[in-house]
């Protein structure tokens, strides 16, 4: 058991640094892009979302899928609370700007109705599936069309970045990337161990320590974006990530699974991310702003559903 868990705690570490490697390098190829700070942010989100990816091809190896469906739900609960609420409580507030005010209202609900589909659907089948992985590219071609307008650098500065910066970028993506999964691997295989021992569901054990886990560079980048005021590439961040996970992440699990997909069990959490959605909406349409009492309520929201979390185990 203790080794169990130093090697989760390595796999982490693992994770973190790889993570930031693979943020910081994806950052930029979005500057050397000329990618909008919004759309930055759901470039950015492809990597941050690579640690759910990882862990649910692992989970579909060992043949328990429930874990990454946990860790799905689970890390969409804590981007859409924490990585949004913990920046916001140490940086905030921020005002939502009029001419990005539609984009990020149209991102918050579309990431809000899509997580109300995927627990109103409950049993996740391959058709629906589909449709998730359908979704994703038609969001990120609508927000890459009306984002034209919006670049983080100009011409004259492109041209002084050298093809061999690119280069090295990639490269160092690439060896990232193959830190990332090791380290997924490491945690997958030692946190099965610990649930058999522990006769804990590997779904709630997702949804909550391994959740938070892979959510990690999302928190990191985003408190960091705020503490540069890219707020927009935080939001991007936060609301791309939900989408690619919810999406693409969801889908090709319950494709390659040879189980069916369910959310059984994990239906309360359904009401605590209404709660998350719901404080975020009312922030960002009635008074155009995101202040640090909403960061409190976020954070707040999360800690209450660990709270239940933990009772439900314990009665």
């Amino acid at each position: 058991m203790i080794i169990a868990l130093a090697i989760i705690v390595l796999g982490f570490v693992g994770l973190w640094i790889a993570s930031d490697y693979l943020v910081s390098c994806a950052r930029g190829l979005a500057q050397i892009w000329k990618l909008s700070h919004l759309f930055a942010g759901f470039f950015i989100m492809s990597v941050t979302g690579l640690p759910e990816l990882a862990i649910a091809l692992q989970s579909v190896f060992h043949a328990r899928p429930s874990l990454s469906v946990g860790n799905i739900i689970g890390a969409n609960f804590v981007n859409i609370s924490l990585s949004i609420g913990i920046p916001l409580l140490i940086f905030g507030p921020i005002m939502i700007q009029q001419e990005v005010f539609r984009k990020k209202v149209g991102l918050l609900m579309c990431t809000a109705g899509l997580m109300a589909a995927i627990f109103i659907k409950n049993t996740i089948t391959p058709r629906f599936a589909s449709l998730l992985i359908i979704c994703y590219p038609i969001v990120v071609a609508l927000l890459w069309l009306t984002s034209r307008n919006e670049r983080l650098i100009n011409n004259r500065n492109h041209s002084l970045l050298s093809t061999e910066t690119t280069l090295s970028l990639i490269i160092k993506f690439f060896i990232a990337t193959i830190g990332l999964f090791i380290s997924t691997r490491l945690i997958v295989t030692h946190s099965l161990l610990i649930v058999q021992k522990l006769s804990t569901a590997p779904i709630y054990f997702g949804t909550t320590i391994l959740a938070i886990g892979t959510s990690l560079p999302e928190i990191t980048l985003n408190i960091q974006a705020f503490r540069k005021g890219e707020y927009d590439l935080a939001l991007g961040n936060a609301f791309g990530s939900i989408l690619g996970v919810g999406t693409v992440v969801l889908g090709l699990l319950a494709l390659t699974s040879s189980t069916s997909i369910t959310l059984t069990g994990i239906h309360h959490m359904a009401y605590f991310q209404a709660i998350a959605y719901g404080v975020l909406a009312i922030g960002m349409i009635r008074y155009r702003r995101l202040s640090k009492i909403t960061g409190a309520i976020l954070i707040s929201t999360y800690a209450a559903y660990i709270i239940l979390e933990l009772w439900l185990r314990l009665v």
